[in-house]
C-alpha cells in the first residue's frame, strides 16, 4: 500500500488540465533557480539542496513545465487489472483521487551522476491523506472475489519511498532532452486508517470488513499488493516525469 498515492494504471489525461508548451531558450531561468553545475564541488550535496528548494516551488504546480499541482495532487481517473496470486487480485476503475501531504515530504537522499545520468532517491512523508471513488472487483486473502462501488478515504503515516533511475537523451528539432530510461521504486507505510463507504447499503458490511482487515495489519496488506503497487507507481511516475523533462533542454538540467 506504499505510496498508494501513485498506485495503479493511468488511463486518461496525464496533463491534469495543464498546458502543452513549446519550450523556448532558458526554460528554467525564467521559473526556477539554475541547477548545480557538473563541476561544482560536493555535487550530491548541492543537488539535494537544489531539489529541496525546487520542491517548494513546484508544490502548487508550474504550468509551463507541465508540473501538476501537488497541494493536493489530483488524479482524475485510472484503472488497474492485476492478479498477484491465487489469494490477491484486483480489477478497478478509480476516479477523483485527491492526495494531501506532499507539503510535508522530506527528501532524505537525492543523488545524481551527471556523467552517467543515473540517480537514486529516498523520501519520507509523515502523513498522507487521500480520498477516491472506486468501482472494483478483487480478492484479498479470500477464495471468492468481492465486487463493490463506493468511496475510499485513508490516513497513512510514516510513509517511506525510494528508488533508482536512469535517463537517456532524445533529440527534438535539434535540441537534446532527457527521458526516463529505467525506474525502480520501493517503499513502505508505517500505519494506516482506512474507511470504505459502499454506495450499496447491502455491501457496507463487506466494506467494513475490508477496512478493518487493512487497519489491523497494514504491513500484511502492503506485502500482498506490493507487486501491483510497484508496477503501477513506476508507470505513472514515468508518464509524469517524462512530461516534465520534455519541456526543459538537457543542457539546462545538467549544465557544465
Amino acid at each position: 500500500m506504499k505510496l498508494f498515492l501513485f498506485t495503479l494504471c493511468l488511463v486518461t489525461n496525464i496533463y491534469y488540465g495543464m498546458a502543452k508548451v513549446i519550450p523556448s531558450n532558458n526554460v528554467l531561468a525564467d521559473r526556477v533557480a539554475q541547477p548545480c553545475s557538473k563541476s561544482v564541488p560536493n555535487y550530491d550535496e548541492c543537488f539535494l539542496d537544489y531539489i529541496r528548494k525546487f520542491q517548494k516551488q513546484m508544490l502548487n504546480g508550474i504550468r509551463e513545465m507541465n508540473i501538476p499541482n501537488f497541494n493536493p495532487f489530483h488524479l482524475p481517473v485510472f484503472s488497474v487489472n492485476r492478479t498477484i496470486n491465487d489469494m490477491a487480485s484486483i480489477s478497478a476503475e478509480i476516479t477523483d483521487v485527491k492526495i494531501w501531504g506532499f507539503d510535508k515530504m522530506e527528501f532524505k537522499k537525492f543523488k545524481f551522476d551527471p556523467e552517467a545520468f543515473t540517480g537514486e532517491t529516498e523520501v519520507y512523508l509523515p502523513q498522507i491523506k487521500l480520498s477516491l471513488d472506486y468501482d472494483a472487483t478483487g480478492k484479498l486473502f479470500s477464495p471468492s472475489p468481492l465486487t463493490d462501488t463506493g468511496h475510499f478515504k485513508a490516513n497513512l503515516t510514516d510513509v517511506t519511498g525510494g528508488g533508482t533511475f536512469s535517463l537517456k537523451t532524445i533529440e527534438k528539432m535539434g535540441v537534446k532532452y532527457f527521458n526516463l530510461d529505467n525506474i525502480q521504486l520501493t517503499g513502505n507505510v508505517g500505519g494506516a486508517n482506512v474507511k470504505m463507504m459502499s454506495k450499496k447499503s447491502e455491501n457496507q458490511g463487506v466494506a467494513d470488513f475490508v477496512s478493518n482487515f487493512i487497519n489491523e495489519d497494514p504491513q500484511r496488506v502492503f506485502k500482498a499488493l506490493a507487486p501491483a503497487v510497484q508496477d503501477t507507481a513506476e508507470t505513472i511516475a514515468r508518464l509524469i516525469i517524462d512530461q516534465i523533462l520534455n519541456t526543459v533542454p538537457a543542457n539546462e538540467l545538467v549544465p557544465e
